[in-house]
């Protein structure tokens, strides 16, 4: 692969989307925001290539909210292999631009919103108050009104919403949550969830297995209750707190951070109490994955 700077193209291109970590890279291989890159041989969709997607809610299939992911708008060119709905592997990109992660939801509204055009399997709406229910496996619901509730029970459901005091909730496994909107609530009870909110007092909860919560607003709240989750937080007075085996947790500086911690007692896994600190004081790490252990919490192993 190959970079070079932006030049005009008489090439068909489409507007993508994609996720990185927090450098920027993905998959070992480094991008920076304003350039085009050319990849050199086939292009196979999940072998070789540029891999995008069409719906940026998908991307959180790749990158999730978590771990200070980033996200961006990109332009694909060039020899493009579209044989999969949800990801494309393209010869040619350029980062057009990184997008917030409120940005980065209302982006997926309006692309939701676009395709309610010819797709009425999606349910999208734009006014206050509004209420989307789907109970369909892999259904989409998103509002960018406020006060607005999306509920979903299938399977691999994402529900979004750019308003404050929205209400996401699904309770099917693999679900996705995210809002923008301060006071907004993101719940889940099937396992492998991911709940995102970027807004001030949001409300990021979890029931089910290896779910995972994250929050960038202020005094936000992530709490699970299932076995190997993730809640990270970097916003000022947020609060963690979780339940189940194996959870680790991250906070920036400042935020509180409640953890159960789990031992082996006449051969079963038992509750034996809390530990609970202040990111960045009293030994307690900020910015770093961690495990309740000995009543305290150590960086995760």
């Amino acid at each position: 692969m190959t970079k070079k700077k932006s030049v005009a193209s008489t090439e068909q291109s489409f507007i993508a989307y994609k996720g990185f970590d927090r450098n920027l890279s993905c998959r070992g291989y480094q991008y920076e925001v304003g350039q085009t890159y050319d990849h050199k041989g086939k292009v196979v969709q999940c072998g070789s290539g540029f891999h995008v997607c069409q719906n940026p809610l998908d991307v959180l299939d790749f990158y999730g909210p978590e771990n200070g992911n980033r996200f961006g708008r990109v332009m694909v060119s060039g020899e493009i292999d579209r044989s999969d709905d949800k990801k494309w592997a393209a010869a040619r990109i350029t980062i057009d631009a990184e997008l917030t992660l409120p940005d980065f939801i209302k982006a997926g509204i309006k692309w939701i919103a676009d395709a309610c055009k010819v797709d009425d399997g999606v349910e999208v709406t734009s006014g206050d108050y509004a209420k989307n229910a789907s109970s369909g496996h892999s259904a989409t619901n998103a509002s960018s009104g406020h006060s607005a509730t999306n509920a979903s029970s299938g399977h691999s459901a994402k529900n979004a919403s750019s308003g404050d005091y929205a209400t996401n909730a699904s309770s099917g496994d693999s679900a996705k949550n995210a809002s923008s909107g301060d006071y907004a609530k993101n719940a889940s009870s099937g396992d492998y969830a991911k709940n995102a909110s970027s807004g001030d007092y949001a409300t990021n909860a979890s029931s089910g297995h290896s779910a995972k919560n994250a929050s960038s607003g202020d005094s936000a709240t992530n709490a699970s209750s299932g076995d190997y989750g993730y809640n990270e937080a970097s916003g000022e007075h947020a609060v963690i707190t979780g339940a189940g085996r194996g959870t680790q947790y991250k906070g920036a500086k400042g935020v509180w951070i409640s953890a159960a911690e789990y031992a082996e007692v006449d051969g079963q896994n038992v509750c034996i109490g809390f530990a609970t600190g202040q990111a960045g004081y009293d030994d307690t790490p900020a910015d770093t994955w961690l495990v309740a252990l000995g009543g305290k919490l150590v960086a995760a192993a």
